[in-house]
């Protein structure tokens, strides 16, 4: 529940040394057209979580894990399906990233 999620990515990246790790974990859904590589997640999962977690003032976004693989060098990367609490037969999805800040700067 970040409310400027880029923003505190890009605070992050500023903060990190060459080399420096971070790591996130946070529920998503997939872009439209998936990075290759990438889970491609049916419209139903891609309409349905981001009204779920809307109404607590969580908000999905297919960016995130685009921008994460820009910013950082990727050390480790999964997307996962996690319980949810009151739907006991669904599973939302989420990721795990970890990843190192190259010795360069990339934009």
């Amino acid at each position: 529940m970040v409310p400027d999620w880029f923003e505190a990515i890009e605070r992050a990246y500023r903060i990190l040394k060459p080399g420096g790790v971070i790591g996130v974990v946070d529920f998503y859904v997939s872009r439209k057209y998936a990075a290759h590589g990438h889970r491609q997640h049916h419209w139903l999962r891609r309409s349905f979580w981001p009204h779920w977690f809307g109404a607590d003032n969580v908000f999905l976004s297919p960016d995130h894990t685009a921008m994460l693989h820009r910013k950082f060098e990727v050390t480790r990367f999964s997307e996962r399906l996690g319980k949810v609490p009151y739907l006991p037969l669904i599973r939302a999805p989420y990721y795990l990233f970890v990843g190192t800040k190259r010795g360069t700067d990339v934009r």
